[in-house]
């Protein structure tokens, strides 16, 4: 007798994976879902005390701009009416604005500090430094880190023009450098672990843009040391790969 197991078991290596048939978790998740809206007895608003006439709150929301479901339990989730769901939507949003202004902001102030522990002139850079700040405060998205920062001090300071975080394929570059045909990446701690992805990606690229163009890679431990070396390292590296090519 042959006995159908709504899950496959298959094996990679020395593991074994389980993984649960789609059909078997579709079924689970919508008879959970049903039984969930079922059974549920809505709780008082979390604000006013009124009654909380939708399943609104602040999980389930999360949970639906990651296509998930979280059922909704009166125990463990705050229930809202729908005009204070509305007040607590948009404070949300302001606060995470906020956030991210004096994240940036912060930031911003430990590029400046990395620089002055380096001993440079700092009055020399002041108005590079002036211009990423204002920069990042108009555009928070645009920097991932302090190192990014410092890379873009030292890039206007030498006058060179670049564009912050574009796209090519689907892929972000942290710095686009049309003058130099060169892509800049800086790699923080977490690219050690990343080396096969980094590969394939800036293969990916480079396909798109075409081999006159490089992908240059920075560690953020060399701009803590020597920032003011950037830009003669990536001419440095130009020339390098120029005189491989002839």
């Amino acid at each position: 007798m042959k006995v159908f197991l709504p899950f496959h078991i298959f094996s990679v290596g020395n593991f074994y994976i389980i993984k649960m048939g789609e059909a078997h978790q579709a079924g689970s998740r919508q008879k959970r879902c049903h039984n969930v809206l079922e059974d549920t007895k809505m709780q008082k608003c979390w604000i006013c005390g009124k009654d909380a006439v939708e399943h609104r709150n602040i999980g389930e929301r999360n949970a639906a701009l990651l296509n998930d479901f979280v059922p909704f339990s009166e125990e463990t989730q705050r229930c809202y009416c729908q005009e204070c769901f509305a007040k607590v939507t948009e404070e949300s949003k302001r606060d995470t604005a906020e956030y991210i202004r004096l994240k940036k902001k912060l930031m911003f102030e430990r590029a400046v500090r990395i620089l002055e522990r380096q001993g440079l002139d700092i009055y020399h850079y002041k108005e590079a430094i002036q211009a990423v700040g204002e920069f990042a405060e108009e555009k928070p998205d645009k920097f991932d880190s302090s190192h990014e920062m410092i890379a873009a001090i030292m890039l206007i300071d030498n006058e060179i023009s670049c564009e912050l975080q574009h796209k090519v394929g689907r892929y972000q570059c942290d710095f686009f450098i049309p003058s130099m045909k060169v892509v800049l990446e800086i790699d923080g701690e977490h690219h050690k672990s990343r080396k096969t992805y980094d590969t394939h990606r800036d293969a990916e690229i480079m396909r798109i843009l075409g081999r006159d163009w490089n992908i240059i890679r920075i560690k953020t431990e060399y701009l803590e040391q020597k920032a003011e070396a950037l830009v003669d390292a990536i001419e440095s590296v130009l020339l390098k790969r120029k005189n491989n090519y002839l």
